[in-house]
């Protein structure tokens, strides 16, 4: 009888202690994961950050990059304009109506 009464004892206890582990460990494992969750945001967030930087970085350099386009074309149009005026046919120099050029002023010569 008394065998039979300790085997009910033990095995209650080893089920007790079962259950306290169980709980233990899904306790630690549900705040791993919480931790885990909270790294992963705060990276999402820098990555976000690291990337929008990026971006408007970028857009200012594509706005410096179109001015300068701009300003560069103006010039390629000016160069354009002086060399038609200094077009050579047939060993003739033909030129046009005086133009300024960069604060140069070209003055037109005819020869004949």
């Amino acid at each position: 009888m008394k065998g039979i009464k300790d085997f009910k004892i033990g095995t209650r206890l080893i089920v007790i202690l079962s259950i306290i582990t169980i709980i233990s460990l899904s306790s630690i494992i549900l705040i791993v994961q919480i931790r885990i969750t909270n790294l992963a945001d705060l990276d999402a967030q820098t990555i976000g950050n690291a990337i929008a930087s990026n971006f408007s970085n970028s857009a200012a350099a594509a706005e410096e990059s179109s001015s300068m386009s701009e300003e560069l074309s103006g010039q390629a149009d000016k160069l354009l304009e002086m060399i038609s005026f200094f077009k050579t046919d047939d060993r003739t120099v033909k030129t046009a109506a005086p133009t300024e050029i960069s604060g140069v002023t070209i003055k037109k010569r005819n020869r004949d």
